[in-house]
């Protein structure tokens, strides 16, 4: 994989192509400050570009909420939206001089750099992709999970498979595929009574373990092809186990993270995330119409829907958060409101297994979601006062959730990365109304937070908002 996918030049950034994953951490040239952001009184001529510095974990990104630039004692902001749509977790912003244009590979050495996204755009989504590890990226669905032993697998099947793992564990990947190849192939080719019992989980182990191989060895676009039929196999089979039909919405969850990750149309990514809410539904209501003393009529809250055996509330949770982040991103607003506020139903659940402070945690990232996406609907001071609501009921999920005794090590540090950006984002709605004194209070305790945890972008985040309120804040001084 390409250190850098987005390739740096002058006047202009060359577009990803396919299956190529955008890198973190990536400087991307986006033109002259004058054509590009429109700031009034810049000196052109002694600064005549603006690099964006951000960590991309999907497609790149279109809004960058305020940006603040500092040059030379003054302040300039501009706040613009191109497409509605969000994808970053960190932005760093440069006003480069001309001289400096060749230092690509290093910090831009006496350029003004800020950092920011500002008060109109929450930064909870710097740990968004973390706390999915949960859900759907760990051993909740199993996607990568191998068998501790091999004697469950057909003679037949464990001579590959285990040369197969062996060769990928010691990083001889081209190795790997052939072996884990093999096996999957022979696999299919046996009896299912050969591969009982759950001969489809087992199957489908295999063309996981092999799809990995394959990205790990960046070839993508070929481990999408085998999740997309293994994930056909799934579908064809009638008499599913329950870790057999959540492993087929674990496949669908994957084929959508990838469709985002190496840029594939929208269409395709909207149509497996779907895929994936929907078999997930339809899973947990045709285990209420066949459990005995559940009414399916009756029971139409999904917060009070029991869970199938083996289920847990992230496995419903996480597709539906997944895909309210994408109608988000893509600008379908209602859609994803109604999806985070689902997925908080789900994870609330009376009936819930989750311990509570990984419920709270969850439940507190969703409440974030809720409150930028109603800002974004419509700014007015009442949708900012029912969002900031939203944003308070996570605070309090929070804490509970950290002074909670069932927190393990693990869990808290998710629990103060979400933390600091809650109070990051209480420090916001103050600040929108004016209430300053009050926002550098949640400013502070945000950088407080962040700072114990070594959350850099916390730290720095919180610090330029501190400093603005402390502009504004500051007596004027009148000419002597």
């Amino acid at each position: 994989m390409r250190e850098d996918l987005f390739q740096k030049s002058r006047m202009q950034h060359q577009e990803p192509t396919n299956w190529e994953r955008p890198s973190t951490n990536t400087r991307l040239w986006l033109g002259p400050v004058a054509d590009l952001m429109g700031f009034p009184g810049i000196p052109e001529a002694d600064y005549t570009g603006v690099y964006f510095e951000y960590e991309c974990f999907g497609r790149l990104p279109k809004h960058h909420g305020e940006i603040v630039i500092e040059l030379q004692g003054e302040r300039f902001e501009q706040y613009y939206d191109r497409d509605g749509k969000t994808c970053i977790s960190e932005v760093s912003c440069y006003l480069v001089a001309p001289e400096y244009w060749a230092l690509q590979e290093q910090p831009y050495k006496d350029a003004v750099a800020i950092h920011g996204l500002g008060r109109t755009t929450s930064w909870v989504s710097t740990v968004f992709g973390t706390l999915m590890a949960f859900g759907l990226g760990s051993t909740a669905y199993g996607m990568y999970q191998y068998y501790s032993t091999f004697t469950i697998w057909p003679e037949e099947v464990r001579g590959d498979l285990r040369a197969g793992i062996k060769a990928k564990n010691q990083g001889d990947l081209n190795l790997s595929e052939r072996y884990l190849r093999r096996a999957l192939e022979t696999a299919q080719s046996l009896p299912l009574e050969k591969l009982s019992p759950e001969p489809y989980l087992k199957i489908s182990g295999i063309a996981s373990a092999l799809a990995e191989v394959l990205e790990s060895n960046n070839r993508p676009q070929a481990a999408y092809e085998v999740y997309v039929a293994i994930l056909s196999h799934l579908q064809g089979a009638t008499d599913k186990t329950g870790p057999e039909k959540l492993r087929t919405v674990a496949i669908a969850y994957k084929l959508g993270e990838m469709a985002e990750t190496y840029q594939q149309p929208a269409e395709e990514e909207e149509r497996w995330l779907t895929f994936a809410v929907e078999e997930a539904l339809r899973i947990l209501r045709d285990f209420q119409s066949t459990n005995p003393g559940q009414d399916l009529q009756a029971q139409v809250n999904l917060s009070e829907l029991e869970l199938p055996p083996g289920f847990t509330e992230i496995d419903i949770a996480v597709p539906m958060k997944k895909l309210g982040a994408f109608y988000q991103r893509t600008g379908k607003l209602e859609l994803a409101l109604t999806l985070y506020i689902s997925s908080m139903g789900v994870i609330t659940s009376e009936l819930g297994t989750l311990v509570p402070a990984l419920a709270g945690c969850l439940a507190a990232e969703s409440m974030n979601y809720v409150a930028e996406v109603l800002v974004r609907i419509s700014p007015t001071p009442e949708r900012r006062e029912q969002a900031e609501s939203w944003v308070k009921k996570a605070l309090t999920l929070l804490l509970r959730a950290k002074s909670a005794a069932d927190a393990g090590e693990e869990t808290r540090g998710e629990i103060d990365q979400l933390l600091a950006s809650t109070l990051y984002n209480l420090g916001s709605f103050r600040e929108m109304d004016n209430d300053l004194l009050e926002a550098r209070k949640y400013y502070v305790e945000s950088r407080k937070t962040a700072s114990e945890i070594k959350m850099r972008e916390g730290v720095m985040e919180a610090d330029v908002a501190i400093r603005r309120i402390d502009r504004l804040t500051r007596p004027h001084q009148g000419p002597p």
